[in-house]
Formats: C-alpha cells, sequence, structure tokens
C-alpha cells in the first residue's frame, strides 16, 4: 500500500480546521470536488474511515481524530 500523498495529508488537516470541504478548497487552490479524492485516496492508503458518514458536518471516525491530533500545525 503506499504512503498517503502529503497533498491528501493536508487536505485533510484543513478540513478538519475549517470543518467543511467548501471551505477548504480555497485554501488549497482547488475546487470542493477535487477535495474529496484526495480524502477518499487518503482513507485507501491508511486503511480506515476518515468519517462516520457522509454529508455536511459528519464527525470523525476515532483513528481520524487520532490522525489529526498528531498532525497538528504541521
Amino acid at each position: 500500500m503506499p504512503p498517503p500523498s502529503l497533498r491528501a495529508l493536508r487536505a485533510f488537516a484543513e478540513v478538519t480546521r475549517a470543518g467543511s470541504i467548501a471551505g477548504v478548497a480555497g485554501r488549497l487552490g482547488v475546487s470542493p470536488s477535487a477535495v474529496s479524492p484526495l480524502l477518499r485516496d487518503l482513507e485507501a492508503s491508511l486503511g480506515f474511515a476518515l468519517f462516520a458518514g457522509r454529508g455536511p458536518g459528519a464527525p470523525l471516525t476515532e483513528p481520524a481524530l487520532r490522525l489529526a491530533a498528531r498532525l497538528g500545525d504541521a
């Protein structure tokens, strides 16, 4: 399994800070529809779901919370 891309990790970190994909897209210089595939790729690389459900406001899973804490301000 390939390691997660730095772009996908940054997208995830930004989403956890902003609370929404739409709010992050501008900061990353991409469209909102480009952020979702990055998050799916990250889930595939890590082997676990990041969100407990889909759609706006879906909470993070326990492993995703731990990842978010480790990423911090990196």
